[in-house]
């Protein structure tokens, strides 16, 4: 038998730094509410160690496609709540996010819903700092 120490999982988590998963901090216009944010993107290796829930199957819905097909339960509806509050508040630099704000946070109900689509949207690369598609070329670029 080998007289190594096998490394566990957690020897490989703990080498992973905050700054391997997001993208340095940016200003960014928030477009509805005209306020400045300092927001930070996730790259793909954030996902995983925020455990990003992936929706599964119940049992019941596997077997009878058709019934409750929409239906998602409580549990699940906690664990994903879950995940994109942690998300959210590794985003955001500035001001940062709470649930519970002290004097230099807010609750993430006091950003405008459509303020909220453009995080999203940035979050996810679909737009650029300024909201601009990234989903289509720019004008003059041709393949």
């Amino acid at each position: 038998m080998s007289e190594h120490k096998l490394a566990s999982a957690a020897d490989f988590r703990n080498d992973v730094k905050e700054e391997d998963c997001f993208e340095p901090a940016r200003e960014i216009l928030l477009p509805k509410s005209g306020k400045w944010v300092l927001l930070r993107r996730p790259k793909p290796l954030a996902f995983t160690l925020l455990a990003a829930p992936l929706p599964g199957i119940p049992k019941a819905q596997a077997e009878n496609p058709s019934e409750n097909q929409n239906e998602i339960s409580s549990e699940e509806v906690t664990r994903i709540a879950g995940w994109l509050s942690a998300l959210w508040g590794k985003v955001f630099v500035h001001p940062k996010l709470s649930l519970r704000p002290g004097p230099d946070q807010i609750h993430p109900d006091w950003i405008d819903p459509d303020d909220q689509k453009f995080i999203w949207r940035w979050i996810r690369g679909e737009v650029d700092d300024s909201g601009a598609s990234l989903s289509t070329f720019p004008g003059g670029v041709q393949g």
